[in-house]
């Protein structure tokens, strides 16, 4: 795997754990006037799917630092030179710290709100 085919996966994991965490929220709202057993189904779907999710983006995140990782310990002396190559390493990087730190944020919410 190349670091964009990487980058645009992790991406996109990201983004439907967002989907579903907005999904999960939604279903954590009982407003009373819903059957309560309803409810607590739709809250342990919505539960199930954005773990799914976070699970999928955690790891695509990972195969993401990793391709990385390795991209730069085989190209070492071709980035060091090029300011093109040095910029895209750091954006990559950039994204990868922000992916870990909304991981990081989203698994404290789920972990403070378990049902």
């Amino acid at each position: 795997m190349t670091v964009p085919e990487a980058h645009d996966a992790a991406i996109t994991a990201y983004g439907d754990l967002v989907a579903k965490l907005e999904a999960y929220v939604n279903a954590s709202n009982y407003d009373g006037k819903k059957d309560f057993g309803k409810y607590l189904a739709d809250l342990d779907k919505a539960t199930k799917a954005v773990e799914a999710a976070y699970s999928n983006a955690k790891t695509k995140t990972d195969v993401l630092e990793k391709t990385l990782e390795d991209y730069i310990k085989a190209n070492r002396d071709k980035i060091k030179d090029d300011a093109a190559k040095k910029e895209a390493v750091s954006a990559v990087d950039a994204t990868i710290r922000t992916l870990r730190e909304g991981l990081q944020q989203i698994r404290y919410h789920l972990d403070q709100y378990k049902t």
